[in-house]
């Protein structure tokens, strides 16, 4: 909801007071949630500090405004390397640990506006379990600053004129992990303190163009006539409640025909926000799932790579033959594991030769040649210190005689600074290659949320993979909010091509695209799942079934399902319409 600033006031007090105070030193709650009872020593009334004018202005609001507070962190404790911009908040209360935050080692700050919600003395008591600042510009300040995870109380006195828009700022430091958060409370003369409602805060325009935030639109805004249809069917791969299974693309999948072997990450689930909605305090693994009938039903299997008994470290394993009918192999980062009965049993892991590149961000893009020879599509951090999202894509020729890796060509040129990687390649001809790649840029500022574009690109090689020219964008995978997702790209035979990919923005969903043309130009996108409830979703991986039809699976969360889990969609590309 949209409010105009005509209705508020800045009003001139005439009284502040700053109050520091160490407060008492009450324990955090156990399962983070914020203490029913908020205890103030009346030793904060009788040693209460002089009161103190801070020189700063306070910002007047301007333009439109938005529910809720703003928030940016950074990666590093001392508000250094700014990492993102947070989604409004409605309340005053946060907390974090190890596995409901942003590190181990962070700091953010906090903006808005706050209501006043009576004419007279007002108290904004504050409460924090790590080192917390809460800033009211010429109102006043108090500072918070004690053991971590000890309780350390404060508060700000101050004359308020009911409606009035108070600014304020809170900065939070999270070094060394462990639990932590802030809240604020405010209390009118004789009254005790109580919950901020979400009603009285708000961000103004200044504080939304500054952190590069933009309200998402409603889903009754949008105009669902500019997708296509096609005739398909969706089937729930894996489910488990409680359980959170995802990644697909950061996994392995294989087909043999209509029989597909997929591994996936599971562990359990928890609702981190902005982050994956998987605990990573607790254990998790590697399993996979076997379909028969391409994609309709599914059974659960055990994946134990056999380790092997001496690696070398320069040379690949002898077998590694990609001509092989039982043939496959998945990779991760710097390692990989490979099967020559389809799955039944692994080996591995193994690391790849070392080229000296920088640092492995490999998914799983394979593709045989010829004989003794397979294609990887690899990727490396190719910097000595990268900001994060910067890595490039290349790829290598698997020389199943020598035992080792050369370098083909790079997807992109280094003149290039967009983030290429995660490519799904398919071979045209003899030496022609199409792969769909994974694209991000950032415009990076000094004190402020990075702006980002995310989208997917093809590219073709006609040299066998050693240089590329890129045919053109095929779509974008969010609205600059989040972090993109990787393309599925199927070769139908002919000119024709379909790209498959989750969108994390409104509409949350799974869509493709067909290109007649080998990736020049691409159709209307195709609405394959609309039912997607927040960005934690796509990730897709695709094969093509006997019977013509795409099998595409992916993870995601619905309101029926609302843990992350795999499900797929069957669906007819010469259906669409």
């Amino acid at each position: 909801m949209k409010r105009r600033f005509s209705m508020w006031r800045l009003m001139a007090s005439t009284k502040f007071v700053s109050i520091r105070s160490n407060g008492d030193p009450h324990r955090m709650p156990d399962k983070m949630s914020h203490s029913k009872s908020f205890l103030f020593l009346t030793l904060f009334a009788l040693c209460a500090a002089p009161a103190t004018v801070l020189s700063e202005e306070p910002p007047e609001p301007e333009g439109v405004s938005y529910p809720g507070v703003i928030a940016k962190v950074y990666n590093e404790p001392d508000f250094t390397r700014i990492k993102r911009n947070l989604e409004p908040q409605d309340s005053l209360v946060t907390f974090f640990d190890d596995g409901q935050g942003h590190g181990i080692d962070w700091s953010g700050i906090w903006e808005g506006y706050l209501i006043a919600p009576a004419t007279g003395q007002l108290t904004l008591h504050l409460r924090a379990w790590k080192p917390t600042t809460l800033d009211l510009y010429s109102r006043g300040r108090v500072v918070t600053d004690g053991p971590t995870g000890v309780a350390v109380d404060g508060s700000i006195i101050f004359a308020a004129e009911k409606g009035e828009a108070l600014p304020f700022k809170i900065t939070y430091v999270h070094a060394k992990g462990g639990r932590g958060g802030w809240e604020v409370k405010w209390s009118t003369s004789g009254r005790e303190p109580g919950a901020i409602p979400g009603t009285a805060l708000f961000i103004d325009d200044r504080l939304a163009d500054f952190y590069n935030w933009w309200p998402e639109p409603d889903l009754d805004s949008v105009d669902f006539s500019r997708f296509a249809t096609a005739e398909k069917e969706n089937i729930v791969v894996y489910y488990e409640p409680g359980r959170a299974t995802g990644w697909p693309a950061n996994q392995g999948f294989f087909a043999w025909g209509d029989e597909i072997l997929l591994t996936f990450d599971k562990g359990y689930h928890l609702d981190r926000g902005l982050n994956h909605s998987i605990d990573p305090t607790r254990p998790h693994d590697n399993r996979q799932l076997r379909s028969l009938d391409g994609g309709r039903t599914w059974s659960e299997e055990p994946f134990n790579p056999i380790a092997p008994d001496k690696a070398d470290a320069d040379r690949l394993p002898a077998d590694l033959d990609f001509q092989d009918p039982g043939f496959a192999l998945k990779t991760y980062g710097s390692n990989f594991v490979y099967t020559l009965d389809r799955g039944q049993n692994w080996h591995g892991q193994f690391k790849w030769p070392d080229l000296g590149l920088g640092a492995y961000t490999n998914r799983t893009d394979i593709l045989s040649l010829r004989p003794g020879f397979g294609l990887l599509g690899f990727s490396v951090e190719a910097y000595d210190n990268p900001p994060k999202h910067s890595d490039h894509t290349f790829f290598v020729e698997l020389d199943q005689k020598d035992r080792t890796i050369h370098l083909l060509g790079w997807l992109t040129p280094s003149s290039d600074p967009a983030r290429a990687v995660m490519p799904n390649t398919v071979r045209i001809g003899p030496s022609h290659f199409v792969t769909a790649a994974r694209r991000k840029s950032v415009e990076r500022f000094l004190d402020r949320p990075p702006r980002s574009r995310n989208w997917i690109e093809a590219f073709e090689s006609r040299d066998n993979a050693r240089t590329w020219q890129p045919l053109g964008e095929i779509a974008e995978t969010d609205d600059g909010r989040f972090n993109g997702n990787p393309p599925s790209l199927v070769y139908l035979g002919g000119n024709r091509l379909a790209a498959i990919y989750g969108f994390r923005g409104v509409p949350y969903s799974i869509r493709a695209r067909i290109s007649d043309d080998l990736g020049e130009n691409w159709g209307r996108e195709i609405l394959l799942r609309n039912d997607v409830i927040d960005f934690d979703s796509g990730y897709v991986r695709s094969a093509r079934r006997s019977d013509g039809k795409i099998v595409s699976i992916y993870y995601l969360k619905t309101l029926e399902r609302i843990e992350l889990h795999l499900e797929a969609t069957l669906w007819d590309p010469d259906s669409v319409r």
